[in-house]
């Protein structure tokens, strides 16, 4: 009982902490912050051709990767179609955190974060995957 109160103090204290901590030095008005974000990529028509093929996983499994008009997908077998977007040439990220990058002119990709995809499986975090056309 004394432990579980003790954990309750410090997490109370430790949250009073960082409150205070996140406060600001100064009241000048004239402070900034800066936020680093992913920057989105417009791709150039046709640019998505080169990837638009079902690939081969090293796991077995399958990945589709398509286009509807300027919206691109991604369907792992059995799983629901994800929109991807666009960072940078052949870079994409889903909603959820799973980061792709096509190399070899499209032949080959490569996902980290492959768990995030793959909602149905129970996998360690920054699982990656390789897959092939």
């Amino acid at each position: 009982m004394n432990t579980t109160l003790r954990t309750i103090a410090c997490a109370i204290a430790w949250t009073g902490m960082a409150c205070a901590y996140a406060e600001p030095q100064t009241a000048t008005g004239t402070e900034t912050v800066q936020v680093q974000v992913p920057a989105s990529y417009r791709l150039a028509p046709g640019e998505f051709d080169e990837y638009a093929y079902t690939y081969q996983l090293d796991n077995g499994k399958r990945i589709k990767f398509t286009q509807r008009v300027r919206t691109y997908y991604t369907q792992l077998e059995g799983e629901p179609k994800v929109q991807l977007l666009a960072v940078a040439p052949g870079h994409f990220v889903t909603p959820s955190g799973a980061r792709i990058a096509f190399t070899e002119e499209g032949a080959t990709v490569g996902i980290r974060n492959y768990e995030r995809l793959a909602l149905g499986t129970a996998l360690p975090e920054n699982t990656h995957m390789m897959a092939a056309r």
